[in-house]
């Protein structure tokens, strides 16, 4: 019998890479870097931001690969107002609590967008647990896209 639902923040609540997608194209067109959707789903999508900028912007300091990245997810932010729950996710994580299940958000995405994209979704209230991967020390999944460590943590936490 499962015990929890585990989800990421991006792509599993909301169709997140709409927003995402248009902030990175945005800030690269900033910076001169020509960009399309294409190159979006081929080159960002599913990367890590610093890995992204440090190849796409390979001149910048560590200072300013931090500052893209916090612009682009400001940017993210701004436009996250417009986002809407998945199709059924609603009715999911009711099943979820009808079945005493513990619903835990496990992401790496940035702590300052979490707060933004549940409240813009309505959804807050449903998580017993947030674990992000900043608070776990987690650094070296994050970059393998490996959550296992962030998932376990979720499920022994009371």
């Amino acid at each position: 019998m499962y015990r929890a639902l585990l989800f990421d923040l991006n792509g599993t609540l909301s169709d997140t890479d709409a927003l995402h997608s248009p902030a990175w194209l945005n800030l690269l067109a900033r910076h001169g870097v020509e960009a399309d959707e294409e190159f979006y789903r081929n080159r960002i999508s599913g990367r890590s931001n610093a890995v992204i900028v440090r190849e796409l912007l390979p001149n910048l300091t560590e200072n300013e690969v931090q500052g893209v990245i916090d612009a682009k997810e400001a940017d993210f932010r701004d436009l996250a107002t417009d986002l809407e729950p998945l199709p059924g996710l609603l009715d999911f994580m009711e099943e979820g609590r009808r079945h005493d299940m513990r619903i835990a958000l496990v992401t790496n995405a940035p702590s300052a967008n979490v707060p933004i994209v549940l409240a813009a979704l309505g959804i807050e209230e449903y998580f017993d647990e947030v674990v992000l991967a900043d608070e776990v020390g987690a650094g070296a999944f994050v970059a393998a896209k490996d959550f296992t460590d962030q998932k376990l943590w979720a499920l022994l936490s009371e």
